[in-house]
């Protein structure tokens, strides 16, 4: 009968080094079992990183990323200065963009996966999902798809969806109703406001930063040639896709904030209509003005415009 010692157990004849020798032993049962938990083709893997990046476990501790890392549910991914690419399955790439905050909140669960973005922005590139679901969700809107390529960004209670291949349905919380809203290809929507437009140059090569990574299977990723592959593969293309960029004016700014900063000042464009564009005007003409905002270049046809004025507001 096992005796009480200010809250300890004690087993009379049985010797503390056999105890101590039990439990070392279940502990690394515990171990090979974690280990196993993860299924090929059910897991999600970090195959490329460029910069800073870091991993918050379940438990607390936090890691720096690593390549062929698994991630599991409930780890939370920051971002800094540089990307993370992670495939989910075989059927799921996505680019972790600098800056972002994004927690796995499922992995799986009953055939469905589900990203929660906090801060930044999400590319994805996913095959026709059978039987598997793929969703990504904001503060203020979700997104699910089983086939397409897209981008999700999330910044100061501004989500944003641009679709370039397949369709997206969107669950946003419109006056305390939940509708659901098809956003096909070649369409952005900002959800917030519920409003679309065609999607725009730097959004669709933003995308296409994703176009050439490969799939690989699950075994080929317990291997290590995979990885150099997608390494190349993912230096030539943000090396492309980045001067791509550059050549067109962009980047644009994420926010009004980052505009702000960066140029000292904003544009507040103002239309006979009402209608405003906040931003900064890069040339205007007899015939139009072109203005740079969050969601594009916009050319406005000069007989429309009412006003300009100069503004350090960044309220839009």
């Amino acid at each position: 009968m096992p005796l009480r010692f200010r809250g300890t157990l004690f087993y009379p004849g049985v010797k503390m080094k056999k105890i101590i020798c039990m439990i070392t032993a279940c502990a690394a049962v515990s171990a090979v079992i974690a280990s196993c938990s993860s299924k090929p083709g059910k897991d999600a893997r970090v195959i490329f990183f460029m910069g800073s990046a870091e991993v918050t476990h379940r438990d607390g501790r936090t890691e720096p990323v690593s390549l062929k890392m698994l991630l599991r549910k409930e780890d939370r991914i920051i971002t800094r200065q540089g990307h993370v690419l992670i495939q989910i399955g075989d059927d799921i790439l996505t680019r972790i963009d600098s800056g972002t905050t994004v927690e796995i909140a499922r992995l799986f669960d009953n055939s469905e996966t589900m990203l929660s973005l906090q801060h930044g922005q999400l590319i994805s590139r996913v095959k026709k999902l059978e039987k598997n679901s793929y969703i990504i969700k904001t503060p203020t809107a979700v997104a699910s798809v089983r086939g397409t390529a897209y981008s999700v960004s999330y910044y100061r209670n501004r989500s944003v969806l641009a679709v370039k291949e397949g369709r997206v349905h969107i669950y946003a919380a419109v006056k305390k109703e939940t509708n659901e809203k098809m956003v096909e290809a070649g369409t952005t929507m900002v959800i917030n406001k519920g409003q679309t437009r065609s999607i725009n140059e730097f959004e669709s090569l933003e995308i296409d930063r994703m176009s050439q990574i490969p799939y690989s299977s699950g075994k080929e990723l317990e291997g290590e040639d995979v990885y150099k592959d997608i390494a190349k593969t993912a230096e030539e293309r943000e090396q492309e896709i980045t001067k791509e960029i550059l050549a067109r004016g962009g980047p644009i700014p994420r926010t009004l904030d980052e505009m702000l900063k960066k140029f000292g000042y904003l544009n507040r464009l103002t239309l006979y209509s009402n209608k405003y564009y906040t931003g900064i005007i890069l040339s205007r003409g007899k015939k139009d003005v072109k203005i740079m905002t969050l969601d594009g270049i916009e050319s406005v046809p000069a007989r429309q415009v009412r006003n300009v004025k100069r503004t350090r507001s960044t309220e839009d």
